[in-house]
């Protein structure tokens, strides 16, 4: 929070996990009992009231602008949400790779995060048009059959 004083406030209602008496609430981020006056309202709960106070509505709201509006913060976000890395990790990923996407070994306009859809592993970095052709074989049940295929008709092409 931007302001000490109301952080101090907001601190020291860090208090019981439940409401002991009428007319309070506990906000489900902070866990801080407040008065109900000092919820954040939400007309489409039977309360009227959000689950958060005011005071992390607020800070939630500050927070979403800086990644909207931070390019930098808004990709350290996405990273870590989506494949539980940091930028650091990808930036060695990238140069581990010598810049080049993993598969076709060309530089890339478009670098993408590969990871395996089942586990969420991260596989390496590539180049768009090498990351959808993969999206497709990874979901293709033929895969396999379709590379001994492919094996099968280069060798005899090549004798």
């Amino acid at each position: 929070m931007s302001d000490p004083a109301l952080a101090t406030a907001h601190d020291n209602l860090r208090t019981a996990p439940h409401p002991t008496t009428p007319g309070t609430a506990v906000c489900a981020r902070c866990r801080a009992v407040v008065e109900a006056e000092r919820m954040a309202r939400q007309a489409s709960r039977p309360t009227g009231l959000h689950s958060w106070c005011r005071a992390c509505v607020n800070e939630n709201a500050r927070e979403r602008r800086t990644r909207r509006t931070n390019p930098v913060g808004a990709r350290a976000w996405g990273l870590m949400t989506r494949y539980r890395i940091t930028v650091i990790e990808w930036e060695a990923m990238l140069a581990a790779q010598g810049g080049l996407c993993a598969i076709c070994r060309q530089p890339m306009r478009r670098p993408v995060t590969d990871h395996d859809h089942a586990s969420g592993k991260v596989r390496g970095i590539l180049c768009h048009p090498c990351n959808i052709k993969l999206h497709a074989l990874d979901s293709w049940p033929h895969h396999d059959a379709a590379i001994q295929y492919l094996a099968a008709r280069g060798a005899a092409c090549a004798s």
